[in-house]
């Protein structure tokens, strides 16, 4: 029996440290650039200064917004209170593909720079807050509001970002 657990053991330690090593691959300023994406961006429990992830079955209301090929979201404003927890459900009515980027100013320029350092073809994977949307595809992110001001969404395929396609979500107390 314990040669069986020391080989089954064996047999997982280099498993978890590949592991380990590639969700750490391209972390550090000296990787290549599109190496791979922030691993902890997309931890779950990831803390955020503007609110937090929350399952769809405790959404106060479910907002419903579309991306299109103009570089647009409408709608460009959703009022919200602190506390208020919301479905935004997100649909691509065009034939590119969009993303909504939930975030204050930091999170939306960090995201850009993550975007901008990305290979060509390699695709955005869904975060708690950022979803990737394909042509006539619906998705939603459940968020609870925790601080009044203003929290943007944005696409950032590249240039769209730019070209305006950002809203706001005014929090108000």
């Amino acid at each position: 029996m314990q040669i069986r657990s020391r080989t089954g053991l064996t047999a997982v330690l280099p498993a978890v440290a590949l592991t380990v090593a590639a969700c750490t691959a391209g972390s550090s300023p000296s990787e290549p650039a599109g190496a791979t994406m922030d691993m902890a961006s997309m931890d779950e429990h990831a803390e955020f200064d503007f609110g937090e992830p929350a399952d769809a079955g405790d959404a106060d209301r479910t907002v419903e917004i579309t991306a299109s090929d103009e570089f647009a979201f409408d709608p460009e404003v959703v009022e919200a209170t602190v506390g208020e927890t919301i479905t935004f459900r997100v649909e691509n009515v065009g034939q590119i593909v969009h993303e909504f980027v939930l975030g204050d100013e930091d999170t939306q320029h960090e995201h850009e720079e993550e975007m901008a350092e990305m290979s060509p073809g390699m695709a955005m994977h869904d975060e708690p807050n950022a979803i990737s949307v394909e042509p006539g595809e619906t998705k939603e992110i459940t968020w609870t509001f925790t601080t009044a001001g203003e929290v943007l969404y944005g696409c950032h395929e590249p240039g769209h970002y730019d070209a305006g396609m950002v809203g706001a979500v005014q929090v108000s107390e």
